[in-house]
């Protein structure tokens, strides 16, 4: 082992070696690169034209890239082989719970989806709704919402 290492005094094994330390700080510099990049290209995008799916594609590759990293970081850790256990031991109760409490939030995440794909509208756009007497302009659109000014 290396001379810099977190370890339990009780059992003697390694939680963070130096090696993994390292591992992770590489992570982090690279998860910010690479960040930085996905957002210097969309503002570039952005700039000539305001498509909602821009916006979406943007947020769906930061995720994967956290995701990735993370991923990456903690592969050679014991904690990250604890982590795959635990993940993938108790996928289809977890995938059960989510469904069930998640339900209406993955609704509104898979409309959006469809909003963003089809893209009946962008952000400045008015837009006329049943029952309400005025135009509403589009200011925003996440996954989960849209928001109208009237």
């Amino acid at each position: 082992m290396f001379p810099f290492t977190l370890a339990d005094h009780e059992t003697g094994q390694a939680f963070v070696t130096l090696t993994t330390a390292i591992m992770i700080v590489i992570a982090i510099v690279i998860g910010i690169v690479l960040l930085n990049i996905n957002s210097a290209i969309f503002k570039r995008l952005q700039v000539h034209q305001k498509k909602l799916h821009l916006r979406f594609f943007e947020n769906v590759i930061r995720i994967v890239i956290v995701i990735f990293l993370l991923l990456w970081a903690f592969s050679e850790t014991d904690m990250g082989h604890r982590l795959y256990q635990m993940a993938f031991g108790s996928t289809v109760v977890l995938t059960g719970v989510l469904g069930l409490a998640g339900k209406d939030v993955l609704q509104d995440i898979f409309a959006g989806i469809m909003l963003s794909i089809g893209r009946p509208f962008e952000i400045g756009d008015r837009i006329l709704i049943n029952g309400v007497d005025k135009a509403c302009s589009v200011e925003d659109m996440t996954l989960r919402h849209v928001v109208l000014r009237t």
